[in-house]
């Protein structure tokens, strides 16, 4: 049994996939292609239906990955963005390496099994160092833990960043612009991203979609407050926020340090928050749900 991964180093699929192989213990491909990413899933995806089945147990981390046939296989789904914020192009891509694909599909999500269609649901584990996260004395910084892709929402991150001088603020997850109050982060290893999340005094989380949202998670494990928006998926992992964005920020972008405070303060809320999360994504229970899946 293996699980097969097609992303880049780092990435959230990247990480699942790890995650994945370390919690169930089964061996982890990476097959990813920088130079021939697109032309190579097209590739893979036509392989696929050709040749003699591989007597093995095969889980894709994603439909790029999906590269040989084997006796028995399941694709997780991530998420739709390629569908829902790509160009037209991307679309008919998402379409072709989508159709006649018969196997067992795992989603990450609820919500995301629900803009696709039918399937298992199994939440991603967390790195485990989060499992065992112990506090930190808190800075005075706002994390940011986000790509550039057009879900995640970077013009109002930027939008807030220059109305707040005051505020300081940790980008990881790619440069977004040269803002005096903004520390970036490159290639931070998953081992230093607890003690990230632990010490800082508030995610700011603006992404307007996801599939399941790992920052939101890890937030929640790290008892960091959380500035998020009223979304699907965030009331699914979160359940309700004490406030959300269009409480604490103002329409020009300025944040409410009365209404911040009051959510820094609230440990009892907080600590509610880390409770619902280790519930989800215990590791002894998704072990248990892929294992009922994979039997």
């Amino acid at each position: 049994m293996r699980i097969i991964d097609n992303s880049l180093e780092g990435t959230g699929i990247n990480h699942y996939a790890k995650a994945l192989s370390y919690y169930l213990e089964i061996q982890y491909d990476n097959i990813y292609n920088p130079k021939h990413y697109y032309i190579s899933g097209v590739l893979n995806k036509l392989k696929k239906h050709i040749g003699k089945p591989l007597n093995d147990t095969a889980i894709f981390s994603n439909f790029m990955a999906v590269n040989r046939r084997y006796k028995k296989e399941y694709l997780v789904i991530h998420d739709t963005f390629l569908w829902d914020y790509g160009k037209w192009y991307e679309r008919l891509f998402f379409l072709f390496m989508n159709i006649f694909e018969d196997m067992d599909k795992v989603f990450v999500s609820n919500y995301t099994k629900g803009k696709y269609g039918e399937g298992y649901v199994i939440y991603p584990f967390l790195y485990e160092g989060f499992y065992r996260i112990k506090p930190y004395p808190r800075d005075n910084y706002f994390l940011i833990d986000s790509g550039n892709y057009p879900n995640k929402n970077i013009p109002e991150y930027i939008q807030v960043i220059k109305a707040n001088h005051d505020i300081n603020f940790k980008k990881l997850g790619g440069y977004i612009g040269d803002f005096e109050n903004v520390k970036y982060y490159y290639n931070l290893p998953y081992s230093s991203l607890p003690i990230v999340y632990s010490s800082s005094r508030v995610l700011l989380y603006l992404t307007k979609d996801e599939g399941f949202g790992y920052p939101l998670a890890q937030a929640m494990i790290s008892r960091t407050p959380v500035i998020m928006k009223d979304i699907e998926i965030n009331r699914e992992i979160y359940g309700s926020a004490k406030y959300y964005d269009n409480e604490i920020i103002d329409s020009n972008k300025k944040i409410n340090r009365e209404i911040l405070e009051d959510m820094v303060q609230d440990k009892d809320f907080l600590e509610k928050k880390e409770k619902r999360i280790r519930d989800m994504v215990d590791p002894e229970k998704l072990k248990s749900q892929w294992w009922s899946v994979l039997k």
